[in-house]
């Protein structure tokens, strides 16, 4: 079953408004970067190279423990559709992040990222004590935020696709059935360019807004609409994988 749609281009703004209105219920959720290596891989060799104690090993030591609050910090934004915000300079990454309501400490800047900048850029040997407080300040930011960390990034408020997932001897088979009565605001990040769209079959369209066009602050507004679903115990929720959301998308025509 193959449905057309046709697509309206709208502003931020207006998809913003639309999905402010959307039920709490339906929520559907990706993982995203499954490719990614672990926080918890990173600090694991921090903490090999804080053990050698040399100056190879402590520079290794907070090099890792950089990259292990770097990885965390962009996960979460990657998590709240912010990736525009990922090549960012850190202390903006933290603002974004203190203001869709995910705190991390000034501690981390100073303990943390600033010291592997400094022997980066002065060539000179890490300290022993440097190495272990940022090992020690990086265990303790991905620990703090581990229960954001692991909250699967909300792609479909609403969801309004009945379909079918089958696995059988000769692969998986995705079948579109058709659409629930109802509007679904679908954050379309499988493909390229990413999109906001509201999907209306009632109005036989989907209405779409470029990710790449929201403002820092409509950014920021849509990561707190999403986040605000995670705090409703009443509402549905599942998972599904890139594939699934790609072939309901093409077969759905949104």
């Amino acid at each position: 079953m193959m449905v057309s749609l046709r697509v309206v281009r709208i502003a931020p703004a207006d998809f913003l408004g639309a999905a402010r209105t959307i039920s709490t219920r339906d929520v559907q959720t990706c993982d995203l970067l499954t490719e990614w290596l672990s926080e918890a891989t990173y600090l694991s060799w921090a903490q090999r190279g804080l053990d050698c104690r040399d100056a190879y090993g402590l520079s290794n030591a907070i090099s890792y423990s950089k990259l292990a609050v770097a990885c965390r910090i962009d996960r979460l934004l990657w998590h709240h559709h912010l990736s525009s915000c990922h090549r960012a300079k850190f202390p903006q990454k933290l603002e974004v992040l203190r203001c869709i309501g995910v705190k991390i400490p000034g501690v981390v800047q100073r303990l943390v990222i600033e010291p592997r900048n400094e022997i980066e850029h002065a060539y000179r040997a890490p300290e022993e004590g440097e190495a272990r407080n940022a090992v020690e300040i990086a265990e303790m930011c991905v620990a703090a935020t581990e229960e954001e960390a692991e909250r699967s990034p909300i792609v479909a408020l609403g969801w309004n696709v009945n379909g079918s997932h089958v696995m059988g001897d000769f692969g998986r088979s995705v079948t579109f059935h058709g659409f629930r009565d109802g509007v679904m605001a679908f954050i379309d990040v499988f493909q390229t360019p990413a999109a906001a769209k509201i999907v209306d079959p009632q109005a036989g369209e989907v209405r779409v807004a470029g990710l790449a066009d929201f403002t820092r602050q409509e950014a920021e507004d849509l990561a707190q609409i999403l986040r605000s679903h995670y705090s409703h115990g009443s509402r549905s929720a599942s998972g599904a994988d890139h594939g699934y959301y790609r072939e309901m998308k093409r077969q759905g025509g949104f």
